[in-house]
Protein backbone atom coordinates (compact mmCIF):
# COMPACT_ATOMS: atom_id res chain seq x y z
CA UNK A 1 0.00 0.00 0.00
CA UNK A 2 2.65 2.03 0.75
CA UNK A 3 4.12 1.50 -2.59
CA UNK A 4 1.16 2.17 -4.47
CA UNK A 5 0.68 5.74 -2.63
CA UNK A 6 4.63 6.71 -3.25
CA UNK A 7 3.62 5.85 -6.92
CA UNK A 8 0.22 7.75 -6.54
CA UNK A 9 2.34 10.85 -5.22
CA UNK A 10 5.22 10.15 -7.69
CA UNK A 11 2.71 10.31 -10.94
CA UNK A 12 1.25 13.30 -9.32
CA UNK A 13 4.31 15.57 -9.31
CA UNK A 14 5.45 14.36 -12.54
CA UNK A 15 1.77 15.98 -13.79
CA UNK A 16 2.65 18.79 -12.21
CA UNK A 17 5.87 19.66 -13.21
CA UNK A 18 4.40 19.07 -17.02
CA UNK A 19 1.25 21.46 -16.37
CA UNK A 20 3.72 23.89 -14.68
CA UNK A 21 5.99 23.82 -18.24
CA UNK A 22 2.97 23.92 -20.21
CA UNK A 23 2.19 27.67 -18.55
CA UNK A 24 5.12 28.72 -18.76
CA UNK A 25 6.02 28.20 -22.65
CA UNK A 26 2.17 29.63 -22.76
CA UNK A 27 3.28 33.04 -20.68
CA UNK A 28 6.72 32.73 -22.71
CA UNK A 29 4.18 33.02 -25.65
CA UNK A 30 2.40 35.76 -24.11
CA UNK A 31 5.03 37.74 -23.31
CA UNK A 32 6.32 37.30 -26.81
CA UNK A 33 3.53 38.32 -28.48
CA UNK A 34 2.64 41.21 -25.80
CA UNK A 35 6.42 42.66 -26.50
CA UNK A 36 5.89 42.05 -30.45
CA UNK A 37 2.96 44.45 -29.99
CA UNK A 38 5.12 47.43 -28.36
CA UNK A 39 8.35 46.59 -30.99
CA UNK A 40 8.94 48.49 -33.79
CA UNK A 41 7.99 47.57 -37.24
CA UNK A 42 8.84 49.48 -40.68
CA UNK A 43 7.39 49.79 -43.64
CA UNK A 44 8.81 49.89 -47.11
CA UNK A 45 7.66 51.42 -50.27
CA UNK A 46 10.30 52.02 -53.01
CA UNK A 47 9.68 54.02 -56.00
CA UNK A 48 11.40 54.81 -59.27
CA UNK A 49 12.90 58.20 -59.00
CA UNK A 50 14.71 58.76 -62.58
CA UNK A 51 15.31 56.93 -65.50
CA UNK A 52 17.67 53.65 -66.05
CA UNK A 53 20.81 55.47 -67.05
CA UNK A 54 23.60 52.77 -68.71
CA UNK A 55 26.90 54.08 -68.54
CA UNK A 56 29.41 53.53 -71.51
CA UNK A 57 32.76 54.01 -72.07
CA UNK A 58 34.93 53.98 -75.45
CA UNK A 59 37.37 51.56 -76.37
CA UNK A 60 40.55 53.06 -78.89
CA UNK A 61 38.97 51.81 -82.24
CA UNK A 62 35.62 53.74 -81.27
CA UNK A 63 33.14 51.03 -80.38
CA UNK A 64 31.23 51.53 -76.69
CA UNK A 65 30.97 48.55 -73.64
CA UNK A 66 28.79 49.14 -70.78
CA UNK A 67 30.71 50.10 -67.73
CA UNK A 68 27.83 49.79 -65.50
CA UNK A 69 23.84 51.00 -65.17
CA UNK A 70 22.09 53.07 -62.47
CA UNK A 71 18.57 53.77 -61.16
CA UNK A 72 17.78 56.20 -59.01
CA UNK A 73 14.92 55.14 -56.20
CA UNK A 74 12.43 57.27 -53.90
CA UNK A 75 12.06 55.71 -50.77
CA UNK A 76 9.10 55.86 -47.78
CA UNK A 77 10.17 53.79 -44.73
CA UNK A 78 7.19 54.43 -41.88
CA UNK A 79 7.22 53.17 -37.98
CA UNK A 80 4.06 51.40 -38.00
CA UNK A 81 5.49 50.02 -34.28
CA UNK A 82 4.92 51.20 -30.80
CA UNK A 83 8.41 52.11 -30.17
CA UNK A 84 11.29 54.10 -31.54
CA UNK A 85 13.38 52.69 -34.34
CA UNK A 86 17.07 53.22 -34.12
CA UNK A 87 20.44 52.83 -36.24
CA UNK A 88 17.72 52.23 -39.41
CA UNK A 89 20.27 51.62 -42.42
CA UNK A 90 18.88 50.98 -45.72
CA UNK A 91 20.74 48.78 -48.39
CA UNK A 92 19.89 48.38 -52.22
CA UNK A 93 21.50 46.57 -54.88
CA UNK A 94 20.46 46.18 -58.36
CA UNK A 95 20.17 42.86 -60.18
CA UNK A 96 20.44 41.29 -63.85
CA UNK A 97 17.30 38.32 -64.77
CA UNK A 98 19.11 34.79 -64.70
CA UNK A 99 22.85 36.07 -63.66
CA UNK A 100 24.17 34.75 -60.68
CA UNK A 101 21.95 33.69 -57.46
CA UNK A 102 18.32 34.34 -57.57
CA UNK A 103 16.91 37.89 -55.89
CA UNK A 104 15.96 35.67 -52.38
CA UNK A 105 19.91 34.38 -52.37
CA UNK A 106 21.03 37.71 -53.02
CA UNK A 107 18.68 39.32 -50.48
CA UNK A 108 20.00 37.06 -47.64
CA UNK A 109 23.56 38.07 -48.18
CA UNK A 110 22.13 41.61 -48.23
CA UNK A 111 20.66 41.04 -45.22
CA UNK A 112 22.85 38.78 -43.61
CA UNK A 113 25.59 41.42 -44.19
CA UNK A 114 23.85 44.24 -42.35
CA UNK A 115 22.51 41.73 -39.25
CA UNK A 116 26.39 41.08 -38.79
CA UNK A 117 27.19 45.14 -37.90
CA UNK A 118 27.54 46.44 -34.76
CA UNK A 119 24.57 47.46 -33.10
CA UNK A 120 25.92 49.63 -30.17
CA UNK A 121 26.66 52.55 -32.84
CA UNK A 122 23.86 54.98 -32.78
CA UNK A 123 25.60 57.33 -35.19
CA UNK A 124 25.35 54.14 -38.12
CA UNK A 125 22.05 54.97 -38.67
CA UNK A 126 19.21 57.37 -37.99
CA UNK A 127 16.51 57.06 -36.10
CA UNK A 128 12.16 56.74 -37.07
CA UNK A 129 9.50 57.18 -34.46
CA UNK A 130 6.18 55.96 -34.25
CA UNK A 131 3.98 57.15 -36.71
CA UNK A 132 6.71 58.53 -38.12
CA UNK A 133 8.82 58.26 -41.58
CA UNK A 134 12.25 58.51 -42.55
CA UNK A 135 13.96 62.16 -42.21
CA UNK A 136 13.63 63.68 -45.76
CA UNK A 137 10.72 61.54 -46.59
CA UNK A 138 10.72 60.13 -49.11
CA UNK A 139 14.47 60.50 -49.55
CA UNK A 140 16.59 59.50 -53.06
CA UNK A 141 18.37 56.23 -52.87
CA UNK A 142 20.51 54.41 -55.29
CA UNK A 143 20.46 50.99 -56.97
CA UNK A 144 23.24 49.99 -59.39
CA UNK A 145 23.55 46.93 -62.09
CA UNK A 146 27.33 45.73 -62.06
CA UNK A 147 29.01 45.96 -65.48
CA UNK A 148 29.71 42.22 -65.62
CA UNK A 149 26.11 41.19 -64.85
CA UNK A 150 24.88 43.41 -67.75
CA UNK A 151 27.04 41.98 -69.77
CA UNK A 152 26.60 38.33 -68.83
CA UNK A 153 22.69 38.98 -69.39
CA UNK A 154 23.10 40.32 -72.49
CA UNK A 155 25.04 37.41 -73.78
CA UNK A 156 21.73 35.55 -72.56
CA UNK A 157 19.62 37.44 -73.93
CA UNK A 158 20.73 40.17 -76.68
CA UNK A 159 17.09 41.84 -76.85
CA UNK A 160 17.34 43.37 -73.71
CA UNK A 161 18.19 42.45 -69.89
CA UNK A 162 15.54 41.89 -66.89
CA UNK A 163 16.14 43.95 -64.29
CA UNK A 164 14.99 44.41 -60.47
CA UNK A 165 15.88 46.16 -57.10
CA UNK A 166 16.69 43.84 -53.81
CA UNK A 167 16.75 46.17 -50.79
CA UNK A 168 17.21 45.58 -47.32
CA UNK A 169 16.50 47.84 -43.95
CA UNK A 170 18.09 46.86 -40.46
CA UNK A 171 17.02 48.17 -37.66
CA UNK A 172 16.80 47.98 -33.79
CA UNK A 173 13.28 48.55 -31.21
CA UNK A 174 13.53 50.25 -28.29
CA UNK A 175 12.05 47.07 -27.00
CA UNK A 176 14.06 44.27 -27.32
CA UNK A 177 17.37 45.87 -29.10
CA UNK A 178 18.06 42.82 -31.32
CA UNK A 179 18.33 43.24 -35.30
CA UNK A 180 14.98 43.34 -36.93
CA UNK A 181 15.03 43.43 -40.79
CA UNK A 182 12.56 44.69 -43.62
CA UNK A 183 13.50 42.95 -47.13
CA UNK A 184 11.82 43.29 -50.59
CA UNK A 185 12.40 42.57 -54.54
CA UNK A 186 10.86 44.85 -57.01
CA UNK A 187 10.50 43.58 -60.01
CA UNK A 188 11.33 46.87 -63.36
CA UNK A 189 9.44 46.68 -66.05
CA UNK A 190 8.98 49.91 -68.51
CA UNK A 191 5.73 50.87 -70.34
CA UNK A 192 6.05 51.36 -74.13
CA UNK A 193 3.75 53.45 -76.59
CA UNK A 194 2.50 51.78 -79.47
CA UNK A 195 0.98 53.84 -82.26
CA UNK A 196 -2.90 52.68 -82.26
CA UNK A 197 -2.50 50.09 -79.52
CA UNK A 198 -2.61 50.19 -76.22
CA UNK A 199 0.85 50.17 -74.24
CA UNK A 200 3.07 47.46 -73.91
CA UNK A 201 4.24 46.54 -70.43
CA UNK A 202 7.95 45.10 -71.17
CA UNK A 203 10.40 43.83 -68.65
CA UNK A 204 13.55 43.85 -71.05
CA UNK A 205 16.05 46.93 -71.50
CA UNK A 206 18.44 47.74 -73.76
CA UNK A 207 21.39 49.19 -72.89
CA UNK A 208 21.39 52.72 -74.43
CA UNK A 209 17.56 53.67 -74.89
CA UNK A 210 16.34 55.75 -72.91
CA UNK A 211 13.60 55.02 -70.37
CA UNK A 212 12.29 57.91 -68.25
CA UNK A 213 10.78 57.48 -64.60
CA UNK A 214 7.35 58.03 -65.73
CA UNK A 215 7.66 55.40 -68.30
CA UNK A 216 8.91 52.58 -65.31
CA UNK A 217 6.92 50.42 -62.69
CA UNK A 218 8.30 48.41 -59.74
CA UNK A 219 5.87 45.48 -59.23
CA UNK A 220 6.67 44.04 -55.73
CA UNK A 221 7.49 40.58 -55.70
CA UNK A 222 5.34 38.77 -52.56
CA UNK A 223 7.50 35.80 -51.79
CA UNK A 224 10.89 37.96 -51.48
CA UNK A 225 8.64 40.41 -48.62
CA UNK A 226 10.61 39.76 -45.15
CA UNK A 227 9.47 41.30 -41.90
CA UNK A 228 11.18 40.27 -38.70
Amino acid sequence: MIIGLTGVIALAAIASDVIFFKQLGAMDGQLDDAKAGRRAWLSVEVAPDGPVTFFQARRRNGSTYIVGSLLRLKVSIKNVGQSPAFNVRPSFVGWVEGVGVEPEAEQEILCGNLRKMKSNNPASGFVIFPGESNPGNPYTNNAGFEPDQIAKGLARNPGGIGLSVIGCVDYLSGVDRTHHQTGFVYTVSQIVPRPGMDPAKVYAFVPGATVSAGQLIFDRSPSSSRAD
